[in-house]
């Protein structure tokens, strides 16, 4: 089965299919909450089903910089994903950044092939509940250092990744 709904739905839409013995890939992200997310894991391995949650990543990205990128150059990781208000409307059961980061976090744990050891968050809300500008700062040990800036109110759709190192950088603009 196959879940692409609100994301407030996820949790109990994936409970019943896993629960009828079904294999379920759900969209971005898993669950609403880290609890609901353990709860289907727990579930799907009880009932010996597949439980997958896709992150859609840019694979020409991907396959560009791990050609040319070597993770003993990386000095400095940068992203950012603003959309415009004309572009995606502010969500109301997801924040920013479980919207919008998890691409990016995906490309950089690729192409550094490590996973983050701390990560430090700032946040803000315009005027309801749901943190609609965040930065992210990852550290990923060893001094590799990623900032992931995410944001739904920018007057203006950007989306751009800068690898910077010893002896080159790559910027990818969209």
């Amino acid at each position: 089965m196959a879940i692409a709904t609100p994301v407030s739905t996820h949790y109990s839409i994936a409970t019943r299919c896993l629960e009828a013995g079904l294999h379920v890939l759900v969209e971005k992200p898993l669950a609403a909450t880290v609890r609901e997310a353990q709860s289907l894991v727990e579930l799907a391995g009880r009932r010996g089903r597949f439980l997958w949650s896709i992150i859609l990543t840019s694979s020409v990205v991907q396959s560009v910089v791990s050609r040319s990128w070597s993770i003993k150059e990386n000095w400095a990781t940068s992203t950012m994903w603003t959309a415009s208000g004309s572009t995606w409307s502010v969500q109301r059961d997801i924040n920013v950044i479980w919207d919008l980061a998890p691409h990016d976090l995906s490309i950089v744990d690729f192409v550094l092939e490590t996973r983050p050891g701390h990560l430090g968050l700032g946040c803000a809300h315009a005027d309801h509940d749901i943190e609609d500008i965040a930065y992210v700062n990852v550290d990923y040990g060893d001094h590799l250092m990623a900032n992931f800036h995410v944001n739904w109110l920018s007057p203006v759709k950007i989306r751009q990744m800068i690898f910077a190192g010893s002896r080159k950088s790559l910027v990818f603009t969209s």
